[in-house]
């Protein structure tokens, strides 16, 4: 397919169940609740009953049932055999009949509430996926964004080969839409600049380009412009010369003076440890709410693993904010009520803390509602002992 973005590979893989599902997905999404066995068994035949159970789990697990269900996962198999007290054994030989297989896909999206995509739906899903598209680039990003998407409205995935067009589709027109945006920016006096940081420099041999994507060691524009000079100079040099000996020398001064310091205060050893305490407390914070997946990280896509780990970061940084707020309101609080308050101690107070927050069920955004409410949260006053 002209464009495609996806390997033979990895729309086998799309185009069926993950070789290794956590348990934590399994009983999500294949336990099954009484009216559901009560439906699953009025079926004829063990084989029968699990592939329906199969096909009722693989919609809610994945969004689409895979046309291959002998490939099913041992795991996901035994766990559904286990609640129907069947035999799973021929499941890998089961031929289903294209008729019954329609007739079950039927019953079990009227049961689960779900709806095959309409005309209007891939409509609506071209503009949505544009939006999409003129904030990311990434094609595999969109791609999972599209497949989140159609999970949530409750419509049957679609081929990843439909899919697959459908984002090269919108990457091409969002790629129009930016040109066509930005085309009234580039004066001629604004080509020439942007050509100029193109052009390497004499002296230093790099672009400007390159020195504007450097970082600095502050903010401060005398650092920025600074630091940038100095280490553009000393890349300049021959990679043995004076200044850069008397630069790994000072380090070594450095480091020599913290550790010697480190051995003689006790106190100094005791500053340290706090603050490696507090970053430890950061971790445990982010090991409590990566609860998913048993707390791995299984995509493979760069952009795909970013994503992951920046929406954890989001989090976190979420319920930091969160403990920050509400403990400065309960010491003003406290202050308040004429409690006595060592400032000393609060400098062990840490934001990290997350017995109060429960991670798990459903979660759910009203955007609304939390930007009219006025105050904070009434403060929970202790149990007495």
């Amino acid at each position: 397919m002209p464009g495609q973005f996806l390997t033979l590979a990895e729309r086998e893989q799309l185009s069926s169940f993950p070789p290794s599902p956590t348990e934590d997905d399994i009983i999500t999404f294949f336990a099954l609740d009484q009216k559901e066995i009560a439906l699953v068994k009025r079926r004829s035949g063990d084989l029968n009953r699990l592939v329906f159970a199969i096909q009722l789990g693989a919609l809610r697990y994945l969004g689409f049932v895979p046309d291959d269900l002998g490939k099913t996962p041992s795991v996901i198999v035994e766990y559904l055999a286990s609640q129907l007290n069947l035999n799973p054994k021929g499941l890998e030989t089961y031929q289903q009949r294209p008729n019954t297989r329609t007739s079950q896909l039927q019953q079990i999206r009227k049961i689960l509430g779900w709806r095959k995509p309409t005309r209007l739906d891939s409509l609506l899903g071209e503009n949505w996926l544009l939006d999409r598209a003129m904030e990311h680039d990434r094609p595999s990003l969109l791609f999972q964004l599209l497949c989140d998407q159609l999970r949530v409205e409750k419509i049957v995935r679609p081929s990843v080969t439909t899919l697959e067009r459908m984002v090269i589709n919108a990457r091409s027109v969002a790629t129009t839409e930016t040109f066509n945006r930005l085309q009234f920016l580039l004066t001629t006096s604004t080509k020439a600049f942007l050509d100029s940081l193109l052009v390497a420099d004499d002296t230093t041999g790099r672009t400007p380009i390159t020195w504007l994507r450097r970082h600095a060691t502050t903010n401060s524009p005398n650092s920025i412009l600074n630091s940038s000079l100095f280490i553009g100079k000393l890349q300049s040099f021959p990679q043995q010369n004076g200044l850069l000996g008397a630069l790994q020398e000072y380090g070594r001064l450095v480091k020599t003076n913290f550790i010697l310091r480190y051995l003689n205060s006790e106190d100094y050893r005791r500053r340290i440890n706090t603050q490696l305490n507090k970053g430890e407390k950061l971790h445990d914070l982010r090991r409590f709410l990566f609860f998913a997946h048993q707390g791995l990280i299984r995509q493979r896509q760069d952009e795909d693993l970013a994503n992951q780990s920046s929406c954890l970061t989001l989090v976190t940084n979420a319920v930091v904010a969160w403990n920050t707020v509400y403990l400065q309101a309960a010491i003003e609080q406290l202050k308040s009520e004429g409690v006595l308050i060592d400032e000393a101690d609060l400098v062990h107070l840490s934001p990290a803390r997350y017995e109060h927050i429960n991670p798990y069920g459903r979660y759910q955004f009203d955007v609304a509602k939390a930007f009219s409410r006025q105050a904070l949260r009434p403060l929970r006053i202790p149990r007495s002992q």
